[in-house]
């Protein structure tokens, strides 16, 4: 047989061959054969333990009570009025506060009702900065009373004839608890060789207290200077000057003939922005901070930025000023918050000039 007749009979044969299709038979037993279903064994579940939850509740607790709670604060208005220190009357006004305000403070009255509610981290460098913070405490209640009191603090002026004294000028203040205050000032202006430059001498009335007062002004350059004297050793000095449009305060505290605190106290503000700097010059604290008011629910709140040099390294952060009532007296709660550390809160006691124990002192006389 030829090849080409072999490969015809090969296809031949082959078309006879049935092939049968077993794909239905298949697909019929795989249904019929018993299912096995997957169970996937049960996660592990982080739970924590009883005892540390409670803790971490309460922690958590306290500081949101601390932070957010103050059922005595009143509603503040919306729409804050902020002094613009216009004029020499102004600037007189909020340096006569300023100066009674410091004056009164003793290294023993700085640390009433001090203590710490939550601390966390490294407490050496937190101690550090709760002792700078204490420093600022001094000026929280002129910081306070800039932010929250009027325009021109509501000043009134007249010509007395009482006490000899010839001028009186009334003004008032406002903190953050919306509480006013009142003050009176008599006095008298001298006036020196160059007519725009004065000598002040009077007699400033807070309630039951009364400051004998004194000081030198210049109304050419807005220039003024006041020293609050308890004795010939210790007292408080206040250098004012505009410098373009920040208003600046050089306030120093001398104790036993000695410097022991210089602060740069400085306001710049817009029409509708205020910022405060403090920055201390010589003395044991050596941080700057930056004030702003924010408020929350209708309550204001001082928020400040600082920069503390702390063994040769800047610790910067930011705490908020928070007034609370403890045992029917107002204090400050302080949320500190460290740059990339765990914030703690201190608390810090606050009473202000109108409501202290009666105290007097004097303001002498300084050359310009």
């Amino acid at each position: 047989m030829k090849k080409k007749e072999l490969i015809q009979l090969i296809k031949t044969k082959s078309e006879e061959v049935e092939i049968k299709d077993f794909s239905k038979s298949i697909l019929e037993r795989v249904k019929q054969l018993p299912r096995h279903e997957a169970i996937e064994a049960p996660r592990r579940a982080f739970k924590l333990k009883p005892a540390l939850f409670v803790t971490l509740g309460t922690l958590a607790s306290v500081l949101l009570f601390m932070v957010f709670y103050n059922p005595a604060s009143p509603i503040i208005p919306t729409d804050p009025i902020t002094p613009t220190l216009e004029n020499m009357d102004q600037v007189i006004a909020l340096s006569t506060v300023s100066t009674a305000s410091l004056i009164e403070l003793s290294d023993s009255q700085l640390s009433i009702q001090e203590n710490y509610i939550l601390q966390f981290g490294n407490s050496q460098t937190n101690q550090k900065i709760s002792d700078e913070i204490k420093d600022v405490s001094r000026y929280l209640e002129t910081i306070e009373k800039l932010f929250a009191s009027q325009s021109d603090f509501a000043i009134e002026k007249e010509s007395i004839s009482n006490g000899g004294f010839a001028n009186r000028m009334c003004f008032k203040t406002r903190d953050l608890l919306n509480q006013e205050a009142s003050y009176k000032f008599d006095y008298n202006e001298i006036p020196l060789a160059n007519s725009n430059r004065f000598t002040l001498e009077g007699e400033l009335e807070i309630g039951q207290k009364t400051y004998l007062i004194s000081g030198t002004a210049d109304k050419d350059t807005n220039h003024l200077t006041l020293k609050a004297e308890k004795d010939i050793s210790n007292y408080i000095l206040i250098n004012y000057e505009p410098i373009g449009q920040i208003h600046q305060f050089i306030i120093e505290t001398v104790k036993d003939g000695e410097v022991i605190q210089s602060v740069r106290f400085q306001l710049e503000q817009s029409e509708n922005q205020k910022q405060i700097k403090l920055e201390f010059i010589d003395g044991e604290s050596v941080g700057s901070y930056e004030f702003q008011i924010e408020e929350n629910d209708n309550v204001r709140m001082i928020k400040a930025k600082y920069n503390i040099l702390i063994d040769d390294n800047v610790e910067k952060g930011e705490f908020m000023v928070r007034i609370i009532n403890v045992l029917n007296q107002s204090t400050y709660s302080i949320l500190i918050k460290p740059e990339g550390k765990p914030p703690f809160i201190i608390t810090h006691g606050r009473m202000l000039t109108e409501a202290r124990p009666k105290f007097q002192t004097t303001l002498n006389y300084v050359n310009l």
